[in-house]
């Protein structure tokens, strides 16, 4: 069944008396505890965020803006993923904003060279005239990389969120969050310390006897793709990252880039109202198909092409590789599910895996094994089937820190690195034979409990309203600031149809004393193969309150039904 969340201590009700108890329950939930905290919670104010906390950030500004002045080749590395890229996008957009035209962009092939810096993608810099380079969101746990580069005679500037590995790189100048104690958790995507830097290109450049320098503020407009980097990493939306969510979406909902008004017209979207849900579950995807099933320049030259009809034409490509991309996880996903059936229930690690399967999409199906079956899942593919292929994967879990894991077995390992629950790998030699076993001994075989399924209210249909304007005060959401969920008890199904190309959707009309209210399950499965809930009467309804814009009325997304 389920359970609703206690209301908070006394002590805690009584500091936060100046809202209702829901309200209460919700901030308490997410660890908001003062009066001061809640209201810049709710309020959602853009404050201004000094970008010197970063202790190296004058010192990496300074040199990019000296490289700008002198019309020194400026390179920039950045990962193949919607962090990786929107990050290069803001910079490079940033650069020519000061009328600087010399910029070599390199982005790893996402199959063949695998995350973080590497030989080809280093000689290119080298052979391009870099003289400095500014890496991002990945070089953090690579030393050799970096060591590689500042013998060529490239200064770097690392901007990444990742975690090191044993040996922190020599750069000239590193930005990353975790490797700061002044700097409090939540931490930024690259793309969010991006910001940051460019917002002290701009500071600095006021100083600086620059025949072009955007005014202080001009940053703001890079918040499209911050917020959409920011939306699409999965890191935790409290504090900046809340904050970047937020006014990301505004900015994007007036942005000028001919890329984004040519993602909008091709999936339908009213760029003036798109919303978290456009962002991640379409436009998102897109530009990690670029990667994933092509060349991740294509996304890059979306998000930074001044051409209207060159937008429309790169987005018709990546709509192509996207499609391909979800035929071919599918069949991936039901290849996993066959070997599933064999799996030890009782380990708490699964790892599956295929010498035919694309690297680039085992994140994809592993994220979906986790939220299938609860375990924390490994994935490994190889580019082609050749005996000497490296294999390359990912991991995800919503209960086990994956990065220690991995670092807990390194002879298994060429590369590993991530975050705590969400990472990617080379394996050595055959490691994928004694992969699951190895990690389900890091674990001491010992898997843990499933957690009490919790909603935050049970509520009836007709205070569906009032509550749906209540999440819209908690919005955007994203991990820790998850989705307010609800149960509606004793309530009848009085519409059930499948919809969609095959069928897998389905969409309802549930009834109780106090009203009507639509729901909507997505990839519910095979018509022929469910289940007809016409005219019954269930014990509860358990979901998601949204706005449906198109009907423009309130609806459930359905998790799940209990009968």
């Amino acid at each position: 069944m389920y359970s609703v969340r206690e209301n908070p201590p006394q002590d805690i009700q009584k500091t936060l008396e100046g809202h209702d108890e829901l309200t209460q329950r919700l901030l308490y939930a997410r660890g908001i505890t003062t009066q001061k905290d809640a209201d810049l919670f709710l309020r959602k104010v853009w404050e201004d965020i000094n970008p010197y906390i970063y202790a190296d950030m004058r010192k990496a500004a300074e040199r990019i803006l000296t490289a700008v002045a002198k019309k020194e080749i400026i390179g920039i590395y950045g990962d193949y993923d919607c962090d990786g890229i929107p990050a290069a996008a803001a910079l490079y957009s940033t650069l020519r904003a000061f009328g600087h035209n010399d910029i070599v962009y390199h982005v790893p092939d996402r199959n063949r060279d695998g995350f973080g810096l590497n030989t080809k993608g280093i000689q290119h810099l080298i052979d391009s005239g870099v003289t400095v380079a500014c890496i991002l969101d990945c070089g953090t746990s690579d030393p050799d990389g970096i060591a590689q580069m500042r013998t060529a005679g490239i200064d770097t500037v690392v901007i990444d969120h990742h975690l090191p590995g044993k040996t922190v790189p020599d750069t000239f100048a590193m930005l990353n969050p975790t490797l700061e104690k002044e700097i409090s958790e939540p931490h930024p995507c690259a793309a969010g310390i991006t910001y940051f830097f460019i917002q002290a290109l701009i500071l600095q450049a006021q100083d600086m006897p620059l025949a072009v320098k955007p005014k202080p503020g001009w940053e703001k407009w890079q918040l499209d793709v911050v917020c959409l980097a920011t939306l699409s990493d999965m890191v935790p939306l409290r504090g900046i990252n809340r904050q970047i969510a937020h006014y990301g979406l505004s900015v994007m909902r007036k942005s000028p880039r001919p890329g984004i008004h040519a993602l909008c017209e091709d999936l339908k979207i009213n760029q003036r109202q798109i919303t978290q849900d456009d962002l991640t579950f379409l436009i998102v995807p897109r530009i990690n198909a670029a990667s994933r099933m092509g060349d991740a320049r294509i996304a890059f030259n979306l998000l930074t092409s001044d051409d209207v009809v060159e937008a429309k034409e790169l987005v018709k490509i990546l709509t192509k590789l996207n499609n391909k991309r979800k035929t071919t996880v599918a069949t991936m996903v039901r290849e996993t599910h066959k070997h599933a059936e064999k799996k030890n229930e009782n380990k708490a690690v699964w790892v599956f895996g295929n010498r035919t399967w694309k690297p680039s999409l085992v994140g994809l199906v592993a994220q979906k094994l986790v939220e299938t079956y609860g375990k924390t899942i490994f994935v490994w593919g190889q580019e082609d089937s050749r005996e000497k292929s490296v294999i390359r994967g990912s991991c995800r879990s919503a209960k086990h820190n994956t990065f220690n894991m991995m670092q807990e077995i390194p002879d298994l390992f060429v590369e590993a690195g991530g975050h705590a629950q969400a990472g990617g790998f080379t394996l050595t030699e055959a490691a994928e034979i004694t992969l699951e076993d190895r990690l389900n001994e890091t674990l001491a075989c010992k898997q843990e409990e499933t957690s009490v399924y919790y909603v935050d209210s049970e509520c009836v249909i007709g205070d569906i309203q009032r509550l749906l304007s209540l999440c819209e005060r908690f919005a955007p959401f994203g991990a820790e600031n998850e989705q307010v969920r609800v149960a509606i008890p004793k309530c009848t199904v009085r519409r059930q149809i499948w919809f969609g190309k095959n069928k897998e959707h389905i969409r309802y009309v549930f009834s109780d004393d106090t009203g009507e209210v639509d729901g909507i399950s997505f990839f519910a499965g095979k018509k022929e193969d469910g289940e007809t809930l016409e005219r019954a009467s269930l014990r509860a309804v358990i979901g998601l309150l949204e706005w449906d814009f198109f009907r423009n009325r309130p609806r459930v997304r359905v998790k799940d039904i209990v009968r």
